[in-house]
């Protein structure tokens, strides 16, 4: 078993030490070693041996390390485990066997890993690895095992952090039976030597040295000379002595030894020498150990030299924009005061204490970079003062181990404007010996820390922020050992690259976000190592071929049930041997739109990039398409924007494009004027790990006009929520055909077409996916609430909990495999989309829109609507969250009409949404089924209105009724007690501070009377205290109806208290009522308000093994230009517009998916103009 995000579900269970009570945790990380070796080494402590350390054969023997006190603990964000051996330093493990004849042994040399937490804490995995080994002759035998003989990936360290058990298993080759003898098991640094040396690289001026420590242990049980000399390759111009050249070390001892280098110079600043050291032992090849020596750099060089700096004072002193960018750099930092070191206060990430709030470190940096925009000390001052807080080895970093109130990617983030900052600053004399020497001490402890959570073999945005931040780290103390370390290791740059760029630019996680972002960090990381003679601008980096960007041992299958469906697999041809930095760059401006906008992918909303994205790709690569961009951002970036763009740069937003291992294929229309264009796109391709929607064959994005109807955040609930994994990223919410209201398989999926032309652009995609249930409860995160239930009363927000309740996370059962095909054609007018779905089994499909502003529903054919509170009230699907939906059977053309709004005027809360002011309208025309079921529910947009609520029906003091629950979209309580012989009906609310805004009601609440008659309450003299008033009579707070879980309510009494944690009553005085029972329904009101505006999911729904849908969309902005639409088949649709225009368009191959093609015809008045033919 491999670790599955062992930082993430580790951490998130482990007992957290008090600040208080640890220091460094790998201050003693030399203990950590003894004691795993000694323990070890005691042949009474293992299993499976007789006296005299004897094993019968076939047989086992094994050692356990005890259990400790905590077992996983942390102290900030590093972690340990004081109930296993800390092996991750030592070179194997050797013993010695006895054989007792000459019969070989088969022997295998196996470790287990201390237990963990995987799969969001439901299960305990250990780890196994192994190495086998044989053995011939009579006699004692000395096996040495070396760690890196196990079967244990290479890029995976960590694991040998928490061995548990060490077993030594063997047979005799011929089967037979007898007993061989085990002694001396020990762990040993080095076969013959161990040569180990804290630090391996430092800088000095030239004619200077540089001293390095190395230590020298003698790792057998003999007496040992040992010889140490420099190898050299010739030519080198840095001398090296090593004092002293020769000692005698007894068995187990160790010396110390200087390693003194005398910096040539002839070197420039920033050059290095590599100086290996080759020991040998009783004439015996030892091993050698390297340092590299670096001639001393004068800071600053991470995010600039001294001779850009100079570029940028210039700039701001004499470019217009500039000038008020240093001016806010320096108005900031003279109002940012350094902040107190925290004490006490516990990060909700960690549960664990930190030295600074977040942000603070920002503010710093800016502090420093008014310092060299200014020369003025005084901002120096403050950003030394804040790093002497933040190193300070008794009260900083050294304490927590955890320098902000973030997770790990925001230490990554906090580290690398730290080292950013400590760079600025360095030359400054703001900070003394004392503090340069405390500052490398906090960036060597950071990097030990983020040594064990990059070495898990996982690639992703998190690994690149924390191995990032140890990079700067390191070349800011002038250490490139330790830089090598994170930048070529486990983990480190190269890994992540390699394993997480795609042959088409794109970073696999495939939200627009993280694109830029990584792309940013590298181009950065490539700008800092430049000083040092390390070029990676233009480096061809070797390609990784694997659709495995981690590593697991369990194979894909497992990895869907167990992980919320997700493949964790990278997808599409790899169509070259390497990536380049530029290769991340380039892979989007050929999606942006004429504006600067990019649609979104996964997570992520389209939206211009930020202004230090694309400006720092324009410093770097001068690529006139990035200008472009920049151009339309309309902020500009002090350390990385050029002075002046150039005048002349390509146009945005013309031609389509595709990109087969993100998987998306855009198309454009070609209308002179750039806002005419209708821009849509489809998806197919690599899910992004966590942060992978599912929606392969959805319409990704319709835009025109500058305005998006739609993107994959429309509805965004964050990562804590369960609503993230149970309705976010789940099927229903896209624009897609939908199996069964359930999810989509992610898998690797195809572009069928892509064709451009005149009149139509068109493609095509397939994929061929089970269905299942979307994860039940979305992701667990143990450390917040252990079950579902205890989650959604955390959040204030309801779930009904099923009879037989899932697993929490888990997916259920895979449908049979549906084929799924769709075709995307764009014309200047409007859209066509033909789908085609073939399965075993009968289902239904629901072709769905989310689309927000209903105007209207319209067909040839139209019945009346019925109604249901819910898409699908199934406590186990993401249809339950889908509410208050009105049904209609349709027969021929189905049109339902939208205007969605932008700008100020516009009611857009409670979704995501971008565009230029104005409206969007569209209306959707569904020729194919000519009969269908239509549905139009309200999606669960984000408004704030869950709220932890509290109710209780009394009478006469006694309580007749009471509960509890997450009162939102969902969650309704019916009452219905009796009211016999009372004569006070009094009705309690109460609610947290969770929601600000008012949704509580008591809905359609009647006294019934002895004789049956039903008496609203609203229209009964009512008693309140703390209740909160609506503005309108039978209206909800903010004007609208009332609507209870979907249900809508006839009648409504407020139940809203005027504040948190205070009852709000009502009292009925039932005297004179002859009142017998009391009805009525309690819960929270939604949407609110008028509901017009509304985002509304809108389904074409048939049923069967097959099912074809052929919908076209015409996207407008003042008047409508389609004046009909008509179907003659699956494959053929007529569209009829008002300006005498008529196109025929007709599709073929939906059915075999090869050879598919898509045609049209053009007529004027009922004369043939023209017409396309669209292949692959």
């Amino acid at each position: 078993m491999k670790p599955i995000f062992i930082a993430a579900g580790l951490l998130a269970g482990a007992l957290c030490c008090c600040a208080h009570d640890a220091k460094d945790l790998f201050a003693n990380q030399l203990g950590w070693e003894k004691d795993a070796a000694e323990q070890l080494s005691n042949l009474r402590a293992w299993d499976g041996l007789s006296k005299g350390g004897k094993l019968e054969l076939p047989g086992e023997a094994s050692f356990t390390y005890p259990d400790g006190e905590k077992g996983w603990f942390r102290v900030g964000l590093a972690l340990r485990h004081d109930g296993s051996g800390y092996w991750k330093n030592f070179y194997g493990v050797r013993f010695e066997v006895y054989l007792p004849g000459d019969a070989p042994l088969k022997g295998e040399a196996m470790v287990h890993t201390a237990a963990r937490k995987v799969y969001g804490g439901s299960e305990d995995v250990v780890d196994t690895y192994s190495a086998a080994f044989g053995l011939v002759g009579k006699g004692w035998h000395t096996v040495t095992v070396p760690l890196k003989s196990f079967n244990l990936e290479q890029s995976m360290p960590v694991m040998l952090e928490t061995i548990k058990t060490f077993a030594v298993k063997a047979e005799f080759s011929d089967g037979s039976k007898g007993t061989i003898k085990l002694r001396h098991p020990r762990l040993i640094k080095g076969d013959l030597l161990a040569l180990e040396s804290e630090v391996r690289s430092a800088s000095a001026q030239g004619g200077k040295d540089a001293v390095y420590a190395l230590k020298v242990s003698n790792c057998t049980d003999k007496p040992q000379v040992v010889n140490l000399a420099r190898r050299v390759q010739g030519r080198e111009v840095m001398d090296t002595r090593i004092t002293p050249t020769e000692l005698t070390l007894e068995p187990g001892e160790s010396r110390s030894v200087e390693v003194r280098v005398t910096v040539s110079e002839r070197v420039a600043p920033g050059g290095r020498e590599v100086q290996t050291i080759q020991a040998m032992a009783n004439g015996r090849d030892a091993g050698t150990i390297e340092y590299i020596t670096l001639a001393y750099l004068e800071h600053p060089y991470l995010l600039h030299t001294k001779e850009r700096w100079d570029d940028i004072r210039k700039k701001a002193e004499t470019v217009e924009w500039a000038k008020k960018a240093a001016a806010k750099y320096v108005s900031d930092a003279d109002q940012w005061n350094v902040p107190e070191v925290n004490f006490g206060k516990l990060s909700r990430h960690t549960n664990c204490e930190y030295v600074y709030e977040l942000k603070e470190h920002e503010k710093m940096f800016g502090c420093a970079v008014a310092y060299q925009l200014t020369g003025e000390m005084k901002y120096a001052e403050k950003a030394a003062l804040y790093l002497r807080q933040l190193s300070d080895p008794v009260d900083g970093y050294a304490r927590t181990q955890a320098g902000a109130a973030g997770n790990l990617v925001k230490e990554g983030g906090f580290m690398q404007h730290v080292a950013w900052g400590y760079d600025l600053i360095h030359d400054s004399g703001a900070l003394s010996d004392e503090d340069h020497k405390n500052m490398a001490a906090m960036i060597r402890l950071y990097s030990k820390i983020i040594d064990q959570h990059i070495s898990q073999a996982v690639s992703g945005n998190w690994q690149v922020a924390e191995a990032f931040g140890a990079i700067y780290g390191a070349l800011a103390i002038q250490d490139m050992a330790l830089a090598n370390r994170f930048i070529e290791g486990p983990g480190g740059f190269h890994e992540q690259a390699t394993h997480g760029v795609m042959a088409d630019g794109w970073w696999y996680e495939c939200s627009i976000g993280y694109n830029a972002w990584v792309s940013s960090e590298f181009t950065q990381l490539a700008l800092a190592l430049q000083p040092w003679g390390i070029d990676y601008v233009d480096a061809a980096i070797p390609a990784s071929y694997s659709v495995e960007y981690n590593i697991f041992s369990q194979d894909v299958e497992e990895r869907k049930k167990k992980i919320y469906g997700k493949p964790f697999q990278k997808w599409g041809p790899v169509y070259k041997p390497y990536i380049k930095i530029k290769d991340m760059w380039d892979a989007l401006p050929k999606f942006i739109d004429y504006q600067g906008m990019m649609f979104a992918n996964n997570d992520s909303t389209e939206n211009k990039f930020t202004s230090d994205a694309y400006e720092i790709a324009y410093f770097v690569y001068r690529d006139p398409i990035y200008a472009s961009i920049i151009k339309h951002i309309g902020k500009r970036d002090l350390l990385y924007g050029v002075a002046e763009l150039p005048d002349d740069t390509p146009e945005l937003g013309e031609g389509s494009a595709y990109a087969d291992n993100a998987g998306q294929v855009m198309l454009r229309s070609k209308q002179e004027e750039p806002r005419e264009r209708i821009q849509g796109v489809l998806k197919y391709g690599t899910h992004g790990g966590y942060h992978g929607h599912f929606d392969r064959a959805g319409l990704n994005s319709l835009m025109r006009y500058g305005r998006s109807f739609y993107n994959p955040e429309h509805i965004w609930y964050s990562y804590p929520n369960f609503m993230y994994a149970f309705f976010v990223q789940t099927s229903l919410p896209h624009n897609m055909v939908v199996v069964d209201m359930k999810q989509q398989e992610a898998v690797e999926s195809r572009r069928l077409l892509f064709s451009e032309g005149e009149l139509l652009q068109a493609t095509a995609v397939e994929t061929k996916a089970r269905w299942s249930n979307p994860p039940y409860g979305g992701l667990k995160y143990p450390a917040l609430a252990p079950t579902l239930q205890e989650k959604c009363w955390d959040e204030g927000r309801y779930l009904p909990q099923p009879e037989n309740e899932p697993v929490y996370g888990s997916i259920g059962e895979w449908s049979d495999r549906v084929t799924q095909r769709r075709l995307l054609a764009v014309a200047d007018d409007y859209i066509v989309l033909a789908d085609y779905l073939d399965a075993p089994e009968e289902h239904t499909f629901d072709c769905l829109f989310n689309i927000k502003g209903l105007l209207g529903i319209d067909a040839d054919q139209v019945s009346e609507p019925r109604h249901t509170e819910s898409m699908n009230p199934d406590p186990i699907l993401a249809a339950q969250l889908i509410t208050d939906c009105n049904w209609y059977d349709t027969e021929g053309t189905t049109k339902v009409s939208f205007e969605t709004k932008f700008g100020p005027d516009a009611d857009n809360a409670g979704t995501r949404i971008t565009g230029l002011d104005g409206v969007l309208k569209m209306d959707v025309y569904n020729t194919w089924p000519k009969q269908r079921e239509v549905m139009l529910g309200t999606l669960p947009e984000a408004h704030g209105v869950n709220r932890k609520f509290w109710y209780t029906v009394q009478g006469d003091g006694q309580v007749l009724a009471e509960g509890k629950f997450g009162a939102w979209i969902l969650g309704r309580d019916a009452i219905d007690v009796s009211l016999e012989g009372l004569k006070t009906l009094k009705l309690v609310t109460k609610t947290d501070a969770s929601a600000k805004k008012k949704t509580l009601f008591w809905g359609n609440p009647v006294i019934v009377t002895q004789d049956g008659k039903e008496i609203p309450l609203s229209g009964v003299e009512l008693v309140t205290d703390q209740i909160a008033a609506v503005p309108e009579v039978g209206k909800d707070y903010y004007g609208g109806p009332v609507k209870l879980s979907g249900l809508p309510m006839v009648g409504t009494v407020p139940a809203n208290p005027v504040k948190e944690n205070v009852d709000g009553t009502i009292t009925v005085d039932l005297t004179n009522l002859n009142a017998a029972r009391f009805k009525a329904y309690v819960g929270g009101d939604y949407p609110l308000g008028n509901e017009a505006e509304r985002r509304k999911s809108l389904s074409f729904r048939t049923t069967g093994k097959k099912a074809r849908f052929l919908t076209v969309v015409e996207p407008f902005e003042a008047a409508s230009k389609i004046k009909s639409v008509i179907a003659a088949s699956a494959n053929e649709v007529t569209i009829e517009l008002k300006d005498g225009r008529t196109h025929v368009v007709r599709v073929q191959g939906m059915e075999q998916g090869e050879d598919l093609n898509v045609s049209i015809q053009e007529f004027n008045n009922g004369k043939w103009v023209r017409e396309e033919q669209h292949n692959n």
